[in-house]
């Protein structure tokens, strides 16, 4: 079975309707029918996705969508690798040359996470993650 990493922006346009890419996410979700694959975030996304719906939707929202993440993604714990946060700097550092951010920490250790547990595909409509990245990238 494929593993899929699962970025922020597709979760978040998947459950908020006035996303602008909501569209685009119902469709990747029903496209690779994500609710019943082998799919993976890490506690990094999840912050992020829970924050954001939190933001714009309220706790009552952000807590489900946390429960369906929860039911139906592996959640990665970053924390249990050694040194994982100094072998994202070191990658952050590499990426991002000339003192120009062009990646994010989060994205980074998005990558070095990939890497770890040999994910298979990346699922993100993320420009500059898709264009790092060292896997298959389902982008759209």
């Amino acid at each position: 079975m494929t593993k899929y990493f699962i970025d922020t922006n597709i979760i978040v346009g998947y459950i908020l309707e006035y996303d602008d890419l909501h569209k685009d996410a119902i469709k990747v979700f029903d496209k690779y029918d994500l609710e019943n694959q082998d799919c993976y975030i890490s506690n990094h996304v999840l912050d992020e996705i829970i924050t954001i719906i939190g933001q714009y939707e309220g706790s009552k929202l952000a807590y489900q969508t946390y429960l369906m993440i929860k039911d139906n993604f592996t959640i990665l714990n970053e924390y249990h690798i050694p040194n994982f946060n100094s072998q994202v700097m070191n990658t952050y550092k590499t990426e991002n040359k000339n003192d120009k951010q062009k990646i994010g920490f989060t994205d980074t250790s998005i990558i070095e996470l990939i890497k770890y547990y040999k994910i298979d595909t990346l699922i993100t409509f993320d420009k500059q993650l898709s264009e790092k990245c060292p896997i298959d990238v389902i982008n759209k």
